[in-house]
């Protein structure tokens, strides 16, 4: 039995095993780098004004997709088919994996993690089981 279902940012439906991921593009990791480097250049030091925070780039964006939904089928990118990551074991897993990436702590697994936890996930979400 799966724990979690996997749902499709374009078409906000379940996407089944087999037929799509989760994902984040290498092109959005890139970017937020270039982004960052920038930011860090124009606001040195480790004291900012709360203005200046607001300023900061957007964080890299863990999405959904049934693979017919994706909008950049040729863009490379990081993925975990939907099948893989159906159990808490399986999420547990993927996130000791994708700490050992360097640009995890620049994308939004904390708050996917923390939506889903919180019972507020719009990728993930928590199956509740059926009553008999």
């Amino acid at each position: 039995m799966s724990d979690l279902a996997a749902i499709c940012d374009h078409c906000l439906q379940a996407v089944p095993d087999g037929a799509g991921f989760l994902g984040i593009r290498y092109e959005d990791i890139y970017r937020y780098h270039r982004e960052r480097a920038a930011w860090d250049e124009a606001h040195p030091g480790s004291a900012h004004w709360i203005g200046e925070l607001l300023s900061l780039p957007d964080e890299i964006r863990w999405r959904v997709y049934h693979d017919q939904c994706d909008p950049w089928p040729d863009k490379d990118g990081y993925q975990i088919d939907v099948e893989q990551i159906r159990t808490w074991p399986q999420l547990a897993r993927w996130t000791s994996d994708l700490m050992a990436k360097n640009w995890l702590a620049d994308s939004d697994w904390d708050c996917l993690l923390r939506e889903l936890a919180d019972g507020k996930g719009s990728r993930l979400v928590a199956v509740k089981e059926q009553a008999a």
